[in-house]
């Protein structure tokens, strides 16, 4: 697929996952609505392409994150609200930082999938709300399912993407409205220090080997 020149390569190469990802699984599996609320559990590499996304699309965007530098980031690419998944009230300090301007969500993208995110993700959803799940641990799920049932929730799975996907992700690349979040590049001689980098955590975004 031809890359604009517009969009530097290593860009393109992050958006080339996450981007694609992100789009798919809101207007695709999700079917994102403007002026809709989400709530994007992991503010990682896709979880802030979600956020980005989201944004372009229309809607108001609160994101979920235990680290204050997913936080911050999500913050600076348009989310209303950013969260400590780790508050004991969660709902409620969603509704406190975006200043009541959301309540609960009409689709929450998991991009973890794990026991304490998909949990969270039912509580966040308005009634009759769309859980989108993307992210896996490869562990199993212990999910409380009466919030599940009596709240109507759908949950919903997405993996992966399609050409006209990467297609569009180009073109908002292009346009601007929508950034991968590079946090370092390496050169091919130095792949085990990022890969060490990346077993440490700590990283917001992508880390790129430049050949």
């Amino acid at each position: 697929m031809p890359v604009p020149a517009e969009v530097p390569l290593a860009e393109a190469a992050v958006l080339g996952c996450s981007g694609t990802t992100a789009l798919h699984v809101l207007r695709s599996v999700a079917k994102l609505l403007a002026g809709e609320t989400v709530a994007v559990v992991g503010a990682g590499g896709v979880g802030l392409a979600c956020v980005q996304a989201a944004v372009a699309r229309g809607a108001r965007v609160v994101a979920f994150d235990p680290r204050p530098c997913g936080r911050e980031a999500a913050l600076r690419y348009g989310a209303l609200a950013a969260v400590d998944p780790a508050d004991p009230h969660p709902v409620g300090a969603m509704q406190r930082s975006s200043r009541m301007e959301i309540l609960r969500c009409d689709v929450v993208v998991d991009t973890v999938g794990s026991t304490d995110t998909l949990n969270l993700d039912v509580l966040l959803a308005d009634l009759q709300g769309r859980v989108a799940v993307v992210g896996y641990t490869g562990r199993p799920v212990a999910l409380d399912v009466f919030p599940l049932v009596s709240r109507e929730t759908a949950v919903l799975g997405s993996v992966g993407a399609t050409l006209d996907d990467a297609r569009d992700v180009v073109r908002m690349a292009a346009a601007r409205s929508l950034r991968g979040l590079i946090a370092a590049q390496y050169p091919l001689a130095g792949i085990n220090e990022a890969l060490d980098r990346l077993a440490r955590g700590g990283v917001t975004g992508r880390l790129v080997i430049v050949p």
